[in-house]
């Protein structure tokens, strides 16, 4: 009877943190809301596409890009580029927060005259 006393006692503090540890997972996994949003930057100034696809590494380096596509139009040095952008937030109610004026600073640094910006919401969906 005395050994019993023990054992019981260990199995409910397994039982007990294994439930604490599926919830903790259960809310780190059901509660990440994730958007993905398509952003169009047109702007004038460029010479070739090379010139505007050598923006792909500054582009990349803000966290929430993850697609960089570039396009040219060589009669008029008019250009676009496309951006994929896709937040992770810890619940539905969470604002976005990429901010378009990183990539607004990066394309004036670079000599570029920004035309028109548009935002497509590509949809969220639940992780």
């Amino acid at each position: 009877m005395k050994l019993r006393k023990p054992f019981v006692l260990c199995f409910f503090s397994l039982l007990l943190i294994t439930h604490a540890f599926a919830q903790s997972r259960q809310i780190s996994e059901g509660g990440i809301r994730i958007s993905r949003t398509t952003v169009h930057f047109s702007f004038t100034g460029a010479n070739s596409l090379q010139q505007v696809d050598s923006l792909s590494a500054e582009m990349y380096a803000i966290p929430e890009v993850t697609e960089f596509k570039p396009a040219f139009k060589p009669g008029n040095k008019h250009a676009e580029i496309t951006l994929v952008v896709v937040e992770k937030f810890p619940n539905a109610e969470s604002p976005n927060t990429f901010d378009a004026t990183r990539v607004k600073y990066i394309l004036s640094k670079h000599g570029y005259n920004l035309e028109s910006v548009s935002e497509f919401d590509s949809g969220h969906k639940k992780e």
